[in-house]
């Protein structure tokens, strides 16, 4: 038993954060069903709140990211076009 904890601990210090908030988002997932009314909404609340920031930040933040840097890249890429036509 003692070798079962470790192994959940060394696999949870390898796994990256987001992997971490969608396990606490199973959590309250399943907490919400034990509840009703408000409070049921309010716990599967947190799961969805979970899942639309990490979807903001991989399909917008991340992509306007990885598109400024490339914007900056070709920028540069122009100057020294410009730079050295004249040589």
């Amino acid at each position: 038993m003692k070798n079962f904890f470790g192994f959940i601990r060394w696999q949870w210090r390898k796994w990256e954060t987001w992997q971490k908030m969608f396990i606490f988002s199973m959590f309250f997932v399943v907490l919400s069903t034990q509840f009703e009314g408000i409070m049921r909404t309010l716990l599967s609340a947190i799961p969805l709140l979970v899942v639309f920031s990490y979807a903001l930040k991989w399909f917008v933040w991340e992509q306007t990211k990885e598109n400024y840097q490339k914007y900056k890249k070709e920028k540069q890429s122009l100057l020294e076009t410009i730079k050295t036509s004249d040589q």
